[in-house]
């Protein structure tokens, strides 16, 4: 049954009462019906493609521009979806990302990660690569590809600095084009400055992240 023919989740409530939002339910259907989606090119194509989706860009800034890529973040559209932030290399449109569920408990947030995490398995399969902590460490990142559409997922959080200093957890998800996100990803790759390879002995340059440069939990 394909998840935006699911009925709705019970409501998964906040610290102080309120209901989580957006639902896992909301973010595995829109996530769905953007990868089976036509991935639009141009700034018109994706404004109507946004648009279409529900996807509110009001307050865009442009926060970098550097070999070839551009990215963007949108002011904050309110409940149920935090800002939303796009990629753009050489003029065409490379994917959407979110920071999901930022303040919730701790408690609460690893279960909707992993509850989220299920859905996009039933999606696009297990994933391709996944990088799990041990022991009582929640964090981990996975990645899926579908249709050649990409699905990232990682979960932030926790002591860090050897537990001198704790984050609250938070869901970091991109859904991208990944051709465009590779080319992207080696332009910006080799624009970076040249370093001596340890083993050969070697200049070389150094390889381009798999997970496309997103930060590591």
């Amino acid at each position: 049954m394909p998840l935006s023919a699911r009925g709705p989740t019970l409501p998964v409530m906040g610290e102080n009462g309120e209901q989580v939002v957006p639902s896992v339910e909301e973010i595995a259907r829109l996530v769905g019906e953007l990868v089976d989606s036509e991935w639009p090119t141009t700034l018109s194509e994706r404004s109507a493609w946004f648009e279409r989706h529900g996807i509110a860009t009001e307050g865009a800034e442009r926060l970098r521009e550097e070999h070839g890529s551009e990215s963007w973040h949108s002011g904050d559209p309110g409940a149920p979806w935090p800002a939303v932030g796009w990629h753009v290399f050489e003029n065409e449109f490379v994917g959407i990302s979110w920071f999901l569920w930022h303040g919730l408990r701790e408690d609460v947030v690893p279960g909707l990660a992993e509850e989220l995490r299920a859905r996009f398995v039933e999606m696009a399969g297990e994933p391709m690569d996944e990088i799990r902590r041990e022991g009582e460490d929640y964090r981990f990142t996975a990645n899926w590809q579908k249709g050649g559409r990409s699905i990232d997922m990682y979960l932030h959080g926790g002591p860090v600095l050897e537990g001198q200093f704790h984050e609250h957890p938070v869901v970091q998800l991109h859904v991208d084009h990944v051709e465009r996100a590779r080319r992207a990803d080696e332009t910006a790759a080799l624009a970076q400055p040249v370093v001596k390879g340890r083993a050969l002995g070697n200049d070389a340059a150094p390889h381009p992240d798999p997970r496309k440069g997103h930060p590591s939990p």
